[in-house]
């Protein structure tokens, strides 16, 4: 795969566009799921969506362009996500249940999602997959800090921007390295559970100066 910045598609005004751009996208990933990245190219993507080369690249210039737009439409969503759990925490009276299910939470959307696992695989082929990964990265973890901030026992010395970013980064990577093996690692899941709790309890639950 390229590494320049894809391009993006034409966006679909009509209804009939959007149906034909919503029947190119599925097609892209029922392949991934099927074929995985090696075997998702236009002409098949075109077949399967019963639609002629010519129609697809109105919309997509090259397979890059349909893998970023399909990127950038899981990243959305893993986004909120997280920003509607964070929402969660301030009243959670126990942090740790809530971040132990945050985990849970994100490692199902990878599952849920239809390519999700793979999507995630082809970060490492693609600056601007990367640059869509590191702004949700960002939202999430200014939207953590909030969060931390509002808890009642939090240390008022901690740099929490950073701590959310830590976290954030943390388990969105070991959740990337989990779900590199079929079947995942879900021992690591768990390893992560407790990586996470040792690192936050210090700032989350400061103890008191004797």
């Amino acid at each position: 795969m390229s590494d320049r910045i894809a391009p993006r598609r034409r966006e679909p005004r009509q209804s009939r566009s959007r149906q034909t751009v919503a029947r190119i996208r599925q097609a892209a990933v029922d392949l991934l799921v099927d074929e995985g990245l090696d075997g998702l190219n236009t002409n098949a993507i075109a077949d399967r969506a019963g639609v002629n080369i010519s129609t697809l690249y109105g919309y997509f210039p090259d397979k890059h362009s349909i893998i970023v737009d399909l990127f950038e439409s899981f990243e959305t969503e893993r986004s909120d996500a997280v920003l509607s759990a964070t929402e969660r925490l301030r009243d959670a009276e126990d942090w740790r249940g809530w971040m132990s299910d945050i985990i849970d939470r994100m490692a199902s959307f990878r599952v849920e999602w239809p390519a999700g696992i793979i999507l995630r695989r082809a970060l490492v082929l693609s600056p601007e997959l990367q640059a869509l990964d590191d702004r949700s990265t960002e939202l999430a973890s200014q939207a953590l800090a909030r969060a931390f901030s509002e808890r009642p026992q939090v240390d008022s010395d901690a740099d929490l921007q950073r701590i959310a970013l830590v976290t954030v980064t943390t388990i969105t990577h070991l959740l990337d390295r989990a779900f590199m093996s079929t079947p995942p690692d879900l021992g690591m899941l768990e390893e992560l559970k407790v990586l996470t709790e040792r690192y936050l309890t210090p700032y989350l639950e400061p103890r008191a100066d004797t």
